[in-house]
């Protein structure tokens, strides 16, 4: 019976010290340094967590839509509503990039139209001359980034994180251009 009472006595010990053995308060990582890629683009990232549910970060990134692309430079601002791996950011910054949606779009409607002329508009003056102008050019503007996502891994006192963000990567320009994002990477909070 003794041997049974401090057998008892013994695993109770045991399971209070590991149930409370985390009693102390854990400290969060301060800084986090991810390389996110998606199948449109790619961003390297330096986040500095002030408090357990803001933080600031500055950005490098590139989105390619074919048509358009965006190669920007933010400060971000980032928010964890619920103090855990979910969050809502907002950047601003400085972008350069190309946008032919425009010319697609003309050369969509020529297409149709020659189609609608059984050929006859490829052989007009205006159809001539407009290709003869056609010209992509990169404009620089001003960036707006907002967006959500998470940082699964968040909390840790450091670690490995798996970061996974979307939004729209906004270019103000003479051409301002809106791309949207996804993004998965990789992570490491010290």
């Amino acid at each position: 019976m003794k041997k049974m009472l401090a057998a008892v006595i013994l695993v109770m010990v045991l399971l209070t010290g590991n149930l409370y053995a985390d009693d102390g308060v854990k400290e969060e990582a301060q800084n986090i340094l991810a390389l996110s890629v998606g199948l449109i683009g790619a961003d390297l990232s330096y986040e500095r967590v002030f408090f357990s549910n803001f933080s600031v970060l500055g950005q490098i990134s590139y989105t390619n839509w074919i048509i358009a692309d965006s190669l920007s430079v933010d400060g971000k601002a980032r928010w964890y509503p619920f103090n855990g791996a979910f969050f809502l950011d907002i950047g601003l910054g400085f972008s350069n990039g190309y946008n032919a949606a425009p010319v697609l779009v003309e050369f969509i409607g020529d297409i149709l139209l020659g189609v609608i002329t059984l050929g006859l508009w490829f052989t007009s003056d205006n159809f001539q001359q407009r290709w003869d102008e056609v010209e992509i050019e990169r404009h620089n503007g001003f960036s707006i980034q907002p967006g959500f996502g998470w940082n699964i891994g968040k909390g840790k006192r450091s670690g490995i994180l798996v970061p996974i963000s979307m939004g729209l990567n906004i270019r103000l320009s003479n051409d301002t251009t809106i791309l949207p994002y996804f993004k998965i990477g990789l992570g490491i909070a010290f």
